[in-house]
């Protein structure tokens, strides 16, 4: 990850023609490493290299590399098309984003997990404060911003859609599914 993130970064400051691949690389290690520390301070004893979240599912790694041909094929044959100011307003989204992601999870504190739990987890609770206290999904916000925002970044236009749809879908999905698991398991007790 640290390697990944310091290719990015010397692109970003030495390549004009790959800025926004570098800041792509930078950001994506990034976020992998604030995942893993996440885990590293809140849920020390389940921490291992899936911890990175580098396989979040089945799909993760085929919509990385998509995107990544997306950009290449973009950038060679389409160059002329590439406006400075998408970058601007994809690393805002993914900043943005990074900040809400991170922040709900350190204000959930051991509240926060990658999995839904199904089982009442002794000290759980709610949490009602600081970025949950005007949105109930932070975490899933900012993920949703900083993944549309580094396809804007890179100036993918199929990928921009896809990442909408397939991440609107999980998370709809996601959000059903844990309100469920609410309902049954910290309400009806």
């Amino acid at each position: 990850m640290g390697c990944m993130g310091g290719i990015g970064l010397c692109l970003a400051v030495w390549s004009e023609n790959y800025l926004d691949f570098g800041l792509y690389l930078f950001f994506l290690s990034t976020y992998h490493l604030l995942e893993y520390q996440y885990v590293m301070l809140f849920h020390p004893n389940e921490l291992s290299s899936s911890s990175f979240m580098l396989r979040p599912n089945a799909h993760y790694k085929y919509a990385i590399g998509f995107s990544v041909v997306e950009y290449l094929v973009e950038n060679s044959f389409f160059a002329w098309k590439r406006k400075a100011a998408l970058v601007v307003v994809g690393v805002a989204m993914v900043v943005v984003g990074q900040v809400f992601r991170s922040g709900a999870m350190w204000t959930a504190g051991n509240n926060f997990h990658h999995l839904i739990r199904t089982q009442r987890v002794k000290g759980h609770q709610l949490i009602t404060s600081g970025l949950y206290s005007f949105c109930r999904h932070p975490s899933y916000l900012g993920w949703f911003l900083w993944a549309v925002g580094t396809q804007v970044m890179l100036m993918n236009p199929i990928s921009v859609v896809a990442w909408i749809v397939v991440l609107w879908r999980f998370f709809n999905d996601r959000i059903r599914c844990a309100f469920a698991v609410f309902i049954e398991v910290d309400c009806c007790m």
